[in-house]
């Protein structure tokens, strides 16, 4: 009976369409090529004896190609297990090498940062660290003048995502560095504050040329690019020191020590150099294929709304909101029918419904929105198979939203 659903309200044959890469992005070919070519390999970098030699060269070659990629310098470049570590490398390594010359130190951020942004800031507020979380307007994007009328003298550190990871809103970022210019000229005359730029969602579609983005500080994580989960890049100016909050051997200059997953640091390096060949033709695919699930899904259901500004969003994430559709259920239905799509948060008791993020800029739609994700593999038939499966399941009669308030979902 199951079997039949599927098939008559599904994909058939038990295939499934995957629309969340932004949560994880299916190994390339080529990457899946090199990993069986390194899985006979072995030794630790760390080691003086021919094979640690030849894994710390190994290290060092995949370190030059993806500055090459950044258009960074190698010694710019350390090995992380991913964003989540990077972030805190950095937010928490400019701060503490901070308070060895500054008395206070403020941070400015936005309030709908990913978690291990937010959280971070967090756990540094309560060491006596200020911190601003400015709320960006309807499109997600917070403005220019606020980040002018935040800025102090105390500010250290500026950390936002250059792609957001829910509504894919692109950040403005010649608007920031602007204002980053004319505060250090006028203000401080000094290096303070640093910007760090979040740039898990990047890669694939946009260009990362860390002179050109005046970055001081940007993360990368191998799972969303088409390498390994739990790698990831961290880039640091060369004139910027950070404290380590890691202790133990020298390894990546002593700001990340533990012996190197070497594997997965040159399975990253590979994708970063294949992502950057295809950039520009992946992101003129991906975007013909968003505006085609776009422009098709609102023939057939009138009422969806789009989350963020449309004229700058990343080309592979789509936020949509279902009025009064209890978003929970919809990612459970489409699950059921075969299709992978992602949402910001599981419905809990109270307002755990709730999308973190859209319940601060569009709050009727913090409880209808589904996160659509697009990649290379993704297919025309796949979006025409997904929009049918919406179509029947939003027409159907789902759920409201309240239900889930009332556990009844």
């Amino acid at each position: 009976m199951e079997n039949s659903r599927t098939k008559k309200e599904g994909v058939e044959d038990g295939a499934r369409i995957y629309l969340d890469y932004a949560a994880n992005a299916p190994l390339t070919f080529e990457v899946k090529t090199l990993i069986s070519q390194l899985l006979g390999e072995y030794g630790n970098p760390s080691s003086i004896h021919k094979e640690g030699v030849q894994m710390r060269a190994d290290i060092g070659s995949a370190r030059k190609r993806v500055a090459r990629c950044l258009e960074a310098l190698a010694d710019e470049i350390y090995f992380t297990s991913g964003s989540t570590e990077g972030l805190n490398l950095a937010i928490r390594g400019v701060v503490e090498k901070a308070r060895e010359t500054n008395s206070k130190q403020h941070i400015i951020s936005s309030a709908i940062e990913h978690p291990a942004i937010i959280e971070t800031l967090k756990a540094l507020e309560r060491t006596g660290v200020e911190v601003d979380y400015l709320l960006p307007g309807r499109t997600g994007v917070v403005s220019s003048l606020d980040i002018r009328r935040a800025l102090k003298k105390e500010t250290v550190l500026l950390a936002f995502s250059y792609v957001h990871s829910e509504i894919g809103t692109v950040l403005p970022l010649q608007e920031y560095i602007k204002e980053l210019r004319l505060f250090k000229k006028n203000i401080t005359g000094e290096k303070f504050p640093y910007l760090l730029l979040d740039a898990t969602q990047a890669p694939l579609y946009h260009s990362l040329n860390v002179e050109r983005m005046s970055a001081d500080l940007m993360v990368i994580d191998g799972g969303k690019i088409g390498a390994l989960s739990g790698s990831g890049v961290l880039y640091v100016r060369r004139n910027i020191s950070l404290t380590p909050i890691m202790f133990g051997g020298g390894q990546e200059k002593g700001v990340r020590p533990g012996s190197q997953n070497t594997l997965a640091i040159k399975v990253i390096a590979e994708a970063l150099e294949e992502a950057e060949l295809d950039r520009k033709e992946s992101a003129k695919r991906v975007k013909e294929c968003a505006d085609f699930f776009i422009r098709r899904l609102q023939s057939k259901v009138s009422s969806v709304i789009v989350n963020g500004e449309d004229n700058n969003l990343s080309p592979h994430i789509i936020s949509l909101c279902f009025p009064r559709v209890d978003a929970e259920w919809l990612v459970l239905q489409l699950d059921a029918a075969g299709v992978s799509v992602s949402r910001g948060s599981a419905c809990k008791s109270g307002k755990g419904n709730e999308s973190d993020v859209l319940r601060l800029i569009n709050p009727s739609c913090a409880e209808n929105s589904i996160r659509f994700s697009f990649g290379k593999k993704t297919t025309q038939e796949e979006l025409e198979k997904t929009i049918g499966i919406v179509e029947r399941l939003v027409g159907a009669g789902a759920p409201l939203s309240d239900d889930c308030y009332n556990g009844t979902s």
